[in-house]
């Protein structure tokens, strides 16, 4: 019995290591802290989607309304980088022509954890990378091998790097080709 509940109880700590603050995140994984409403006014007609990779290669998603908009926490494990995307649903959401209007925001973990327009340009190229691949897993574990923070310091650079060509840029990446040169305005 005091097995059983010895278990269950270490069970249940790991299971919310990430979910309250207060309590550690499982040995070596990193916590990731993300605020949709510091992104994001509270929206009446449209639905937002917290989109990231797992260890797996598998796309979760989760509508954030569901969680009352507030904070959600998800563990990494290490040697792991994944990008987080909030986007707006076109399906879902009630008013269509606000939800195309709408940026998403995002970064890749566990590199940044704040969005920007830099971070998020390259959070949309590794999702272009990690969906066009065969091999999911195999696809993030190469990918957590490139230098993120390299790319997101060059589209720092960039007036406005959601005009630039995110399908070069992911196929550079993933043909182990990518150079300053892949960063490119789309063309008209």
């Amino acid at each position: 019995m005091n097995k059983t509940f010895l278990s269950l109880s270490l069970v249940f700590l790991f299971f919310v290591a990430c979910k309250v603050d207060f309590l550690p995140s499982a040995p070596g994984e990193n916590c990731i802290h993300f605020e949709p409403l510091r992104y994001i006014s509270y929206p009446k007609d449209l639905v937002w989607t917290l989109s990231y990779f797992d260890s797996e290669g598998k796309l979760i998603q989760l509508d954030i309304a569901t969680k009352n908009y507030e904070a959600v926490q998800i563990a990494i494990p290490p040697e792991h980088c994944t990008a987080l995307l909030l986007s707006c649903d076109l399906e879902k959401s009630e008013n269509f022509e606000k939800a195309l209007a709408e940026k998403p925001w995002g970064f890749i973990a566990p590199f940044d954890q704040e969005a920007s327009e830099a971070s998020t340009v390259a959070s949309l190229v590794f999702f272009k990378l990690i969906q066009g691949a065969s091999d999911t897993k195999a696809a993030i574990a190469y990918a957590s091998y490139f230098n993120w923070e390299k790319l997101v310091e060059s589209l720092e650079k960039q007036s406005d790097p959601f005009l630039l060509d995110i399908d070069l840029m992911a196929t550079a990446i993933a043909e182990g080709s990518f150079t300053s040169k892949s960063i490119k305005k789309l063309l008209p």
